[in-house]
């Protein structure tokens, strides 16, 4: 998916406009483990206090969630295209494939 624009801009002969503006960056790989952690923690405290409330006991918090911050949009180099020029590059994608799927290649 990352490598898609540079296709359809070799391959697709697709016209663009390049424009900046800001787009919020991927997660790295150190988010998504603390965001998975989160998420185990969650659902262990759901299933806790559950729990407590089937044995008819107050549950009870003991230490607090960790606060994950929402990532800041930043500025990035975008390539606009129109979508009649996508759909047009995909078909001449899909031609150069299935030709050099007929040759053999």
């Amino acid at each position: 998916m990352e490598n898609l624009g540079n296709i359809l801009m070799c391959f697709g002969e697709i016209e663009h406009e390049l424009s900046y503006g800001e787009r919020i960056p991927p997660e790295s790989e150190e988010e998504r483990r603390a965001k998975i952690v989160y998420e185990i923690k969650l659902k262990e405290r759901e299933e806790a206090r559950k729990e407590a409330e089937a044995n008819g006991e107050i549950y009870v918090e003991t230490e607090p969630l960790p606060v994950i911050k929402p990532k800041n949009p930043i500025l990035m180099l975008l390539h606009l295209v129109s979508i009649t020029d996508l759909k047009f590059s995909g078909q001449k994608m899909f031609e150069f494939d299935k030709v050099l799927f007929e040759m053999g290649i």
